[in-house]
Formats: C-alpha cells, sequence, structure tokens
C-alpha cells in the first residue's frame, strides 16, 4: 500500500496470506514481481474471507511472477459480487504476465433474479488490461438462492482486455435457487 511511483516491489519465493485485500489506489509505475508463479503465492489468511487484489485509478502497473489463489468476495442478500480475486476499475495500462489465478470466488449468499455475482478470476471495470501468459483455473462465479453468475475466470464491462497466451480451463459461474443448480 505504501510503493509510490515507479518502485518495484520484489516478492521472494514463500506464502503470503493476507487478512485484507492489497490496495492499490491512485499508484503510478508500480511492478510486484514474485519469484515465478507456484513459487511467490499470495492468498487469504485461514480465518480470512478477502479479495486479494483491489485496484482504482492506477497507471501502467504490472503484476508478475505471482499465484494468487483463495480470494473470495463474498456477499449478503441483494449485492453484486465483483471479483474473487481482483476488482479492477478505472485503470489504464495495467499488466498481469506468468501469473496464476487459481481458485479464488464471487459469490452471493442469497439473491433475487437479477442480483450478479461476477468474475470469480478478476472483475475489470473502465479499465484498459493485458494478460499475457497466464493460467486462470478453478474460478467461479455463484449466486445462491437465486441470482446470476457471469464470468467464472474474469469479467468486464466498458474495458478494454488484452488475452494473449493465457490458457483459461475449469472456470465456472453457477446459480441455484430451490428446485437445483444451473450452470
Amino acid at each position: 500500500d505504501a510503493a509510490g511511483a515507479n518502485d518495484t516491489i520484489q516478492i521472494a519465493a514463500g506464502q503470503y496470506a493476507l487478512r485484507a485485500p492489497i490496495d492499490f489506489a491512485a499508484k503510478l509505475s508500480v511492478a510486484m514481481q514474485g519469484a515465478g508463479a507456484g513459487d511467490t503465492v499470495i492468498l487469504p489468511a485461514a480465518s480470512a474471507t478477502t479479495r486479494l487484489l483491489n485496484i482504482a485509478a492506477t497507471t501502467n502497473c504490472s503484476f508478475s511472477g505471482i499465484t494468487f489463489t483463495g480470494g473470495r468476495a463474498v456477499v449478503a442478500a441483494d449485492q453484486i459480487a465483483y471479483g474473487g480475486c481482483a476488482f479492477i476499475s478505472d485503470s489504464v495500462g495495467l499488466c498481469f504476465s506468468d501469473c496464476e489465478i487459481i481458485g479464488n470466488q464471487a459469490e452471493i449468499l442469497s439473491g433475487s433474479g437479477t442480483t450478479p455475482a461476477q468474475g470469480g478470476g478478476f472483475w475489470v471495470s473502465n479499465s484498459v488490461v493485458a494478460v499475457t501468459g497466464t493460467l486462470f483455473e478453478n474460478n467461479e462465479a455463484m449466486a445462491r438462492n437465486g441470482g446470476l453468475a457471469q464470468g467464472g475466470a474474469l469479467g468486464a464491462d466498458r474495458s478494454t482486455l488484452s488475452i494473449t497466451n493465457c490458457i483459461v480451463r475449469r472456470n465456472r459461474a453457477s446459480a441455484s435457487n430451490a428446485s437445483g443448480t444451473t450452470e
């Protein structure tokens, strides 16, 4: 959170458990570099239910060589759940390269039929984002007891996404009601 313009944050191999999301608000040219996906792992602390990244009004920031896993954006009835791993808004020049986005979830506990859970991995709004060489796997947007689910791996609105040489597999969007589940 304290990084300044043109800073590079080197993250050594290891697991880093978060109690709250990493906030990138109004950052300029900050890079987070891990030791390699699978080696540098960011996840929520055992007792925490939290999204991993909040990114807003950020310009030219990058993330590389990091695994982001287990993030959860969970909301109660009739609220919108956006981005289990990352909520990205009003940002330009954002880049994720050689990362893993695995097992994240955006979840609504109870919806009214029109309330969405969107972007199990990423939710991107009014932003320009490039993703290269990144794995999106086992992410989920889920609406329980009504509501809508969209974008298991990622969802976007009013944004430009460039996705190059990525693997997207086993992600899902699911909604359930009293009579069962629809995928």
